[in-house]
């Protein structure tokens, strides 16, 4: 299996969608075009996930504090 090699990110205002270009090491370019549409359904799973994921407020504080 190949690693990345270049990642790309380009906004069309024309269609509004963004242009996501993968290129591994081996030369093999992958790309994805990512509507408004699309970005809005995943921000939603998006902030469930993370949502779930969230420290309790005093882990935080304590994180946070020690980090200082």
């Amino acid at each position: 299996m190949s690693g990345l090699g270049q990642f790309d990110a380009g906004y069309n205002s024309a269609q509004d969608r963004i242009l996501l270009r993968i290129t591994n090491t081996a030369g093999e370019e992958y790309r994805l075009w990512v509507t408004r549409r699309l970005c809005f359904s995943m921000l939603g799973d998006f902030k469930v996930k993370v949502s779930a994921c969230r420290l309790p407020a005093e882990e935080e504080e304590r994180v946070a504090g020690s980090s200082s």
